[in-house]
């Protein structure tokens, strides 16, 4: 489960500079949760949690495309970026909500019917880490409106407080919820990197 290494390479050649240690970072958050997984639980329910993540992060393709735009808009002094990072936010949470609502309602079902009554745990964490994925969103969008503003730091900084949160809740949480625990950490971990990531957005764009 998580990130293949040509996805990892691609992640890497596309990063703007100086935002190597985010990407790693915010590739380590879907490689650790696996990696715990793994541990408590075994290899089984890892599988059954990599359908979880999988299906999930299919509902990062348009964040992340809009995010392609931003930085370019970021980087152009003639734009006026904050207001156009506002609209593809607002763009892009509307989009979110709208894949994931279905995905809430028919998840479930959809797991079993394609992989088995044995993967139904995963429709059920799928639901769990659906907030995170929508809230998630955002960053896609405003960190590459802080990156293009200059901040490449800041930026980072905010994707490992994340991977901290994230660490530290599946540590508490899969022990004692399994695979659900790790959905639901996750999620939580993607909130709070979504509200550090606005406030900052914020500060900087007024």
């Amino acid at each position: 489960a998580g990130p293949s290494p040509g996805s990892i390479f691609a992640y890497l050649l596309l990063t703007p500079r100086g935002g190597f240690v985010g990407t790693i970072a915010a590739v380590l958050v879907a490689t650790t949760v696996s990696f715990l997984v793994n541990a408590f639980l075994g290899v089984r329910q890892t599988g059954i949690y990599s359908v979880t993540s999988g299906l999930a992060e299919t509902l990062w393709y348009v964040p992340n495309a809009l995010g392609t735009v931003m930085f370019s808009r970021a980087v152009d002094p003639r734009s006026d970026a904050g207001r156009i990072a506002a609209v593809l936010t607002r763009t892009t949470i509307a989009v979110a909500l709208a894949t994931a609502i279905p995905a809430w309602i028919l998840g479930p079902r959809l797991v079993r019917f394609v992989y088995g009554s044995q993967f139904a745990d995963a429709g059920v964490a799928l639901r769990l880490i659906l907030p995170g994925i929508v809230a998630y969103s955002v960053v896609a969008v405003l960190s590459r409106y802080i990156t293009g503003r200059g901040r490449p730091g800041t930026g980072t900084l905010i994707l490992v407080v994340g991977l901290a949160v994230n660490i530290g809740a599946n540590l508490v949480l899969i022990p004692i919820h399994g695979i659900r625990g790790a959905a639901a950490a996750s999620s939580l971990s993607y909130l709070v990197t979504a509200l550090i990531t606005l406030v900052v957005f914020h500060r900087l764009s007024g």
